[in-house]
Order: C-alpha cells, then sequence, then structure tokens
C-alpha cells in the first residue's frame, strides 16, 4: 500500500535558512508554510524533482523541539505516499499501530515501528524541477532485517517477494531493500542490520540508542551539477570519481546539510545493487 518514497523531513531551526540550502543546491520551489500541531513546528514545505521536502521548525514544546535539544539539526522523519490514505489507516488501526491524522497526512512516531518515524501523504504527480529526479530510499538501521521486513510486509501491504538482499562488508551491514514498485521505480526502505558496531553506521544506531532513521537518498542526472552547488556554498561531501565529467554518486555531509547525511546517486546507477 506504499507508492513512493515521496518526502522527508528535517528538523531545523531556521525553516527559511532550511529552504534556500534546497533552492540553492537542488533548484527547488517553495511549496507553502504552515503548521503540524502534532509535531508542534512551522513547516516550510519546498519541492524538488518529483518529491516534497518538509522543513520543521520548532513553534513551542513538542517532538520536533524535543528532537533539536537532544540530537540538533537532523533527519526528522521518512515520507511515503500511498493511493488511499483512509484505506491504509484503516489497515494500520487493525494492526494495533497507533497515528495521528492531521490534515490528511498520517503522523507514526517511531516506537510504532522499528525505530522509524514515519509520515504518510496521499500518492499525487508533481512535475519534475530542479537538478534532481527524486528521493527513492530511507535507510532505517534495525536490530534484525528479517523482523523488521515482516512488519512492513504486515503493516503496509508490501510485497515480500519484491525485496532485495544487501549487505556491505565496508560499511558493516546485512539486510535488505523493501522495494515497493520494481521495476518501475527504485522506491524502498533500505534494511540494515548491523553487524559491525564500531563503523559509522554502528557508531550512529549506538549514539541514537537503537533502532532508528539514518539517511535518505536521491537520484539525480547530473551529480556534477550538484557538485558544483554544494561547493559554491562550501558545503562538504564525499564520493567516488570527482573528476568524472558525471560522477556515479556522493554522500553530501550532515555537518553542512542541517544535520541530515544524504545519498546522491546518478540516475538508474541503484538499480546496480536492487
Amino acid at each position: 500500500m506504499l507508492e513512493h518514497v515521496d518526502r522527508v523531513q528535517f528538523a531545523v531551526a531556521d525553516r527559511a535558512a532550511a529552504a534556500q540550502t534546497f533552492i540553492d543546491v537542488f533548484g527547488a520551489e517553495d511549496v507553502r508554510d504552515d503548521e503540524v500541531r502534532v509535531l508542534g513546528a512551522k513547516r516550510r514545505v519546498v519541492h524538488a524533482g518529483t518529491s516534497e521536502f518538509e522543513l520543521l521548525e520548532p513553534s513551542g514544546v513538542g517532538p520536533v523541539q524535543a528532537y533539536l535539544n537532544q540530537w540538533g539539526e537532523g533527519l526528522f522523519a521518512a515520507g511515503f505516499s500511498t493511493a488511499d490514505v483512509s484505506a491504509l489507516a484503516a489497515r494500520l488501526t487493525s494492526k494495533g499501530v497507533r497515528f495521528t491524522d492531521e490534515r490528511g497526512q498520517l503522523f507514526i512516531a517511531p516506537d510504532q515501528t522499528p525505530g522509524l518515524r514515519m509520515v504518510i501523504s496521499q500518492d499525487a504527480a508533481r512535475p519534475m524541477i530542479g537538478r534532481m529526479r527524486y528521493l527513492y530510499e530511507a535507510t532505517n538501521l534495525v536490530d534484525d532485517h528479517k523482523a523488521a521486513a515482516g512488519f512492513y510486509t504486515d503493516r503496509f501491504g508490501l510485497d515480500a517477494s519484491r525485496f532485495v538482499p544487501i549487505a556491505s562488508e565496508l560499511y558493516g551491514y546485512t539486510g535488505q531493500l523493501t522495494l515497493f514498485n520494481p521495476p518501475e521505480r527504485l522506491d524502498r526502505i533500505e534494511l540494515s542490520q548491523i553487524i559491525d558496531r564500531d563503523r559509522a553506521m554502528g557508531r550512529f544506531m549506538t549514539r541514537r540508542g537503537g533502532e532508528t532513521l539514518y539517511m535518505c537518498y536521491i537520484e539525480a542526472p547530473d551529480i556534477k551539477a550538484i557538485i558544483e552547488r554544494l561547493e559554491a556554498r562550501d558545503m562538504r561531501y564525499a564520493g567516488r570519481d570527482k573528476d568524472d565529467p558525471n560522477p556515479a554518486g556522493i554522500f553530501i555531509h550532515p555537518s553542512t546539510f542541517h544535520g541530515v547525511l544524504m545519498g546522491c546517486s546518478r540516475t538508474n546507477l541503484a538499480w546496480t545493487w536492487s
């Protein structure tokens, strides 16, 4: 019942400044300003590629302020679209998953999932704008990837026959990709079960105290164009093939991207491990 990874939410100190980052780097456009009462946050929504990014600034006591107090700016939640929000809400209720419905979006706290804070929205077609194509992945660090896969399959109606096993000695994990709609799209939750706590992902999971959201991934046709914008703003990134006219991919460093680690891969590259 999940269609796309259609948005992510950032917890930020200044939503206007965060929006300007997206405008400068990705050619994003402002969509709207509003407030999310359940999160205690003022929200600026920007559109890049076919995805939306919700930039959450505290409006008072609530989950966003608590996140900033504990962790500073960072990746607050992963967002997914569904063809029928009401039907998914009914399914979640029948499975005992608690959520808050605010203006047609379902807000799910991380204690209701394997550590992944989620927001569910109505699926909607959007034009592709700016320098990226779309979000396609949210990475969920988990204790047991098989149990987590079973959870998402049961609660969200995913088809486990579409899932793909993954493993990395370099990053110290094993797991699977819960592909929603292959081969049409890359959209998925990456379930990464940490096998080496001394590597970066393992250290992050230890600091967060268990299962958690780790990072997000976008696809773009021209990685070099994004690199040029990052360098113009003195923003840190790491990657391979930096001298290639169109590098395969990069990671934008959280220290200069509002606390968020974001992967950027060249169009269709991610199918090689999907």
